[in-house]
């Protein structure tokens, strides 16, 4: 009911701005030639693909059998079991939505850890937190197939495919494929490559209940990129803004510079984390320091008014 609506807004944006849209499949006929389904062929001079992510290849026997996360999103009733392969953000934040709403979750993770790209001590306290509301989360586990068997689906893999996990809907989580990033392309089409994709300090969040979020660097990253910087962490549980929802999991990790107190890097876990995370990044981006972000007089009590303790 959300999103039901985004295509035809976007679609007379479009039109607005004067973009001809064609629908079919397309292929080349040439290379300055696109030729949609069998009636229509258009020439131009630049030509960009821009198709969006797609799910990466899983590379096992019965793939086929493996629901996306589109298939999550069109379900129409709740699977009793679900297993999800992959434990990245896709993976983790259905695995919250489907337990939440009662059904019995399985996360198949194939490396040590989950969200390999955050923060580890962050992670930790999420996958505590997961395990707590009834997420099972196995690590080190090597898919090797699916099949089904007696009305169920049956993910098997480790030494030998020995090792099984069952459940009603198995879920791809294991990452998607991206295309080109086609805003930048345009621009260079059109302004004559003057544009580079700029992914630095871009914060992330992971919808989780709660939330996990982070900007910057991890603490493994600054430690290779040899610069000098201490650590605050700690939990945020006793604080007023966590007890006054009773809000039982809530940490963050700050990495500050020595010598210029610059924020190098942030990562929360708790609620509202996707909000706060916003006022690291803004900081990051221009280069403002923790005593600077002191002597903001934040509104109160809010968690971002948090932020001050985070930063000494």
């Amino acid at each position: 009911a959300f999103t039901s609506a985004v295509p035809a807004r976007t679609e007379a944006d479009f039109r607005d701005a004067g973009i001809e849209m064609f629908r079919g499949t397309a292929q080349f006929a040439s290379p300055d030639e696109v030729r949609i389904d069998e009636d229509m062929t258009l020439r131009a001079k630049h030509i960009v693909i821009a198709s969006g992510a797609r799910p990466a290849p899983l590379g096992f026997p019965g793939e086929e059998l493996v629901a996306i996360s589109d298939d999550f999103l069109d379900l129409t009733s709740l699977p009793r079991r679900i297993v999800f392969i992959g434990g990245g953000y896709i993976s983790i934040e259905f695995a919250h939505v489907a337990r939440a709403a009662g059904a019995e979750v399985t996360v198949l993770q194939r490396g040590e850890r989950i969200l390999k790209n955050s923060e580890a001590e962050i992670v930790d306290r999420l996958t505590d937190s997961a395990r707590t509301l009834g997420i099972q989360i196995v690590t080190n586990f090597q898919a090797c197939g699916v099949e089904r068997r007696d009305g169920a689906f049956l993910v098997s893999g480790n030494t030998g495919c020995g090792t099984e996990f069952e459940g009603d809907l198995v879920v791809h989580g294991a990452g998607r494929v991206a295309d080109m990033d086609a805003a930048t392309a345009a621009e260079n089409i059109l302004h004559a490559n003057r544009q580079r994709a700029d992914y630095e300090n871009v914060p992330h969040i992971v919808f989780t209940l709660p939330p996990l979020s982070g900007v910057g660097m991890t603490e493994a990253q600054a430690k290779k990129s040899g610069a000098r910087f201490h650590i605050n962490r700690g939990t945020m549980t006793g604080w007023a803004s966590a007890r006054r929802i009773g809000q039982k999991h809530a940490f963050y990790k700050v990495l500050i510079e020595d010598e210029t107190g610059h924020i190098l890097g942030a990562h929360l876990f708790g609620h509202n984390a996707g909000e706060a995370i916003n006022i690291f990044a803004m900081a990051m981006k221009f280069g403002i320091s923790n005593l600077d972000l002191k002597k903001v007089l934040w509104a109160y009590p809010t968690h971002v008014s948090d932020l001050k303790y985070m930063i000494e």
